[in-house]
């Protein structure tokens, strides 16, 4: 399974899983960093497995032109931008 989200670095399962009888898919990212592929995937907040934050351009890399793009564009109040975070 991979998870993406718009600013956040996609993250896939470490192992594969199938719908229950409803076709539903269940699987906790937030256990531990383990739940997802690879030790890079996530880091631990609050006792909490979490997505990397930060990625403004789309490009799938945090980098400097991402904080660029975040510090250049502040937030607005009614108007949703591709620079939003949190």
């Amino acid at each position: 399974m991979a998870v993406r989200h718009r600013n956040h670095l996609d993250i896939i399962s470490s192992s594969r899983i199938t719908a229950n009888t409803d076709g539903v898919f269940v699987y906790d990212f937030t256990a531990n960093e383990t739940t997802a592929f690879g030790p890079q995937q996530q880091k631990i907040i609050g006792g909490r497995a979490v997505m990397h934050s930060g990625e403004f351009n789309g490009d799938g890399i945090i980098q400097t032109s991402d904080y660029d793009a975040w510090i250049l564009n502040p937030a607005l109040i009614n108007v949703y931008q591709n620079t939003d975070a949190k």
